[in-house]
């Protein structure tokens, strides 16, 4: 029975005390979310222009369903595919600044 009060203190003593969420926190949030999602489609973006111009058009040139000119394409996909990374990487990094406001919510849990 010892042990079971000593569970109910280590659980007390680990709880997170968050603090009233404000305007400007939640419009913080919906922002870093809207940011998440366009990295997420970024992301998806990415991956079909690479997967066209790294798989599909040269499977299909070499099967003779594209003409050879075909290949020609493939540079822009690439350069699409890059691009997207780009645009992938700083919208995950500005979602990242969520962190600030948890951090601001949930202040006992950054210590």
């Amino acid at each position: 029975m010892g042990g079971a009060g000593v569970g109910v203190i280590l659980c007390q003593e680990l709880t997170l005390d968050p603090t009233t969420i404000t305007g400007s926190q939640w419009h913080e949030i919906n922002q870093r979310l809207a940011y998440f999602w366009i990295s997420l489609a970024a992301m998806a973006g990415f991956g079909f222009s690479f997967l066209m111009a790294h798989a599909v058009i040269p499977s299909l040139v070499f099967t003779r369903d594209l003409p050879d000119q075909a290949t020609r394409a493939r540079k822009l996909f690439y350069a699409g595919a890059a691009s997207l990374f780009a645009i992938a990487v700083v919208f995950l990094v500005l979602a990242l600044g969520v962190f600030r406001v948890i951090r601001e919510i949930y202040p006992r849990w950054w210590m």
